[in-house]
């Protein structure tokens, strides 16, 4: 009967303890979240806006949030698609790297690594959805007809040479093509942002502006790719001729 109690016992403090570890790392993470969001309204939301609203297009256009206009000139943080898919890794080489040639300078300079951190936690408390798993393999196709595809679909916005325009980001962007997977660029082009002019290109999709089967958005992040100048090790042959 003893050593039944004293293993009861054991258990309790035990699970005691577990308890108290995690109560331990949500006060850090809370912690981090409320530092994160000073540093947040200090430097990022002059850009991005106090609630990450970013802009949903050009300065002027319609937010999606409660119809109201912006001239923030930022992109969306809140952005649940977004939030979903951009890992800590890729948010932390962003705030640190910035992009170069457009508006986000780089930050490494000012800020700590831990204070990027607590920035991360706190763009954090805005997710609302699970996290998407993205395939970290490269995705293979076609980048000639991805060119084709690529400044008939996305160029008007995204220049067609990725140079990026008033209405969506660079994607010839050293920086962003450093962080950004390919199934990154993929699930975007697949999902869309919503509320903002980013919408879904996949074949059957809500809101589709153009119906794009899997294969021709293969095409198409293949021929972002051959932007990419540090690339050469993910690229087969055949698809380095296209560079």
């Amino acid at each position: 009967m003893m050593v039944l109690k004293k293993g009861v016992v054991f258990a309790a403090s035990f699970a005691a303890a577990v308890m108290l570890v995690a109560a331990g790392a949500d006060v850090s993470k809370a912690a981090s979240a409320a530092n994160g969001e000073k540093l947040y309204q200090q430097n990022c939301a002059v850009c991005h806006g106090d609630k990450g609203q970013g802009r949903g297009g050009p300065m002027g256009w319609f937010t999606g949030g409660g119809g109201e206009t912006t001239d923030l000139i930022g992109n969306q943080l809140n952005n649940q698609t977004f939030l979903a898919m951009a890992s800590d890794e890729y948010l932390a080489g962003t705030i640190k790297k910035g992009r170069p040639g457009r508006p986000m300078p780089g930050w490494e300079d000012q800020l700590s690594d831990s204070q990027i951190e607590d920035i991360i936690a706190f763009l954090r408390t805005w997710q609302e959805v699970p996290g998407i798993a993205l395939n970290p393999n490269p995705v293979w196709g076609n980048p000639e007809d991805g060119k084709v595809l690529f400044r008939g679909n996305c160029g008007a916005c995204h220049g067609y040479n990725g140079e990026g325009t008033d209405f969506g980001p660079a994607l010839n962007n050293q920086v962003f093509l450093d962080l950004a997977s390919d199934d990154f660029i993929r699930q975007t082009i697949i999902r869309g942002r919503a509320g903002t002019v980013m919408k879904p290109f996949l074949k059957g999709s809500d809101l589709a502006v153009t119906e794009l089967d899997p294969y021709q958005i293969n095409d198409i992040v293949a021929f972002i790719r051959t932007w990419d100048k540090n690339a050469t090790s993910k690229l087969e042959p055949w698809l380095l001729e296209a560079k």
